[in-house]
């Protein structure tokens, strides 16, 4: 299974290069072991001190509805990520135990198979 993960820029010159990599994962693992292992491999950026951001899951595409509103994705908070310095531990606050235990395969059917 084919994920994509991004994150939003910290400032005008961190919008230079995409921060989105795709990783092929095996569907019967868990969200929440996706994001410990994006965690050690990815670095979030840093600032000139504390920084917290919030994880988040996103399925599904933007749809029109019979009545021809456009629907966003849905999207869920999943965890709190904190780096206490630009060089500490990011500690993860888990949000959501529901969606971090989740195997990535049920979460793709929410999606109609669309991720």
């Amino acid at each position: 299974m084919l994920i994509s993960i991004d994150r939003d820029s910290v400032c005008m010159g961190d919008d230079v290069a995409s921060h989105r990599v795709t990783l092929d994962v095996d569907p019967d693992r868990t969200l929440g072991s996706l994001l410990a292992q994006a965690l050690r491999e990815y670095r979030l950026a840093s600032v000139g001190g504390e920084v917290s951001w919030i994880a988040e899951v996103s399925y599904g595409g933007y749809r029109r509805d019979e009545h021809g509103v456009v629907h966003a994705p849905v999207s869920h908070g999943l965890a709190l990520l904190h780096v206490p310095c630009p060089d500490g531990e990011t500690t993860i606050i888990p949000l959501t135990n529901h969606f971090l235990a989740m195997p990535l395969r049920e979460m793709a059917g929410r999606a109609g198979g669309t991720w």
